[in-house]
């Protein structure tokens, strides 16, 4: 009994882990200026980087995508913070490149 008993333990464990959905370019569109920066953190979990600027701070949560051995795609989204309100937004893609060395 308890043998069996494990493997389900474990995966409520991984499941629990796994609550919060990534953020993806989607996502990203349907948050609204103004929205309460806690509802964010519910739904996509903790920003990767917290920076405190002169007014606010901002949260900055990032999504990878391995596109091959060494290449990755990154989309970095960031939310500025005034009084826990979403005052303003952006993102930037970045694209790792190849270094191909012909010698």
């Amino acid at each position: 009994m308890k043998k069996q008993l494990y493997p389900l333990l474990f995966a409520l464990l991984l499941q629990s882990c796994m609550a919060t959905k990534a953020i993806s370019p989607q996502n990203f569109e349907a948050i609204p200026i103004g929205c309460d920066v806690k509802g964010i953190e519910a739904q996509y979990g903790p920003p990767y980087e917290v920076k405190t600027l002169s007014e606010g701070k901002e949260y900055w949560y990032l999504q990878r995508i391995d596109i091959a051995p060494g290449v990755c795609d990154q989309i970095n989204y960031f939310f500025y913070v005034v009084n826990g309100k979403i005052v303003d937004k952006r993102k930037e893609q970045i694209q790792s490149g190849v270094d191909i060395n012909y010698r």
